[in-house]
């Protein structure tokens, strides 16, 4: 088992929708294959509201550079843009996909 000991765990709160097209970049733009992203609701001064949470595992020194990709892309600086944080993680194990042929149409 392949074992990073510093890394980051960054998670980002958006609203439904944009979750799906941030991780996409973040594997186009930055070559970071460890997006994940799940749905979820939360409550606010508007009520209801469905989010999107993306949560990235990165190695320390990439963790910032990845934090301001997400932060731009996600566009949490307007308003109701969203949410972004970063935590230390103890350990991950490094995330690898196989290469596999592209499938029709891709």
């Amino acid at each position: 088992m392949n074992i990073i000991n510093d890394c980051k765990l960054i998670t980002c709160i958006t609203p439904k929708g944009k979750g799906l097209g941030i991780v996409r970049e973040l594997k186009e733009g930055k070559g970071v294959i460890t997006g994940n992203v799940a749905g979820g609701r939360g409550g606010g001064r508007r009520g209801r509201i469905e989010v999107d949470i993306i949560t990235v595992v990165v190695e320390g020194d990439r963790a910032d550079e990845i934090f301001e990709f997400i932060y731009d892309k996600a566009d949490i600086q307007s308003f109701h843009g969203g949410f972004l944080f970063q935590g230390k993680l103890a350990k991950s194990t490094r995330f690898v996909l196989p290469d596999v042929p592209a499938e029709k149409g891709e």
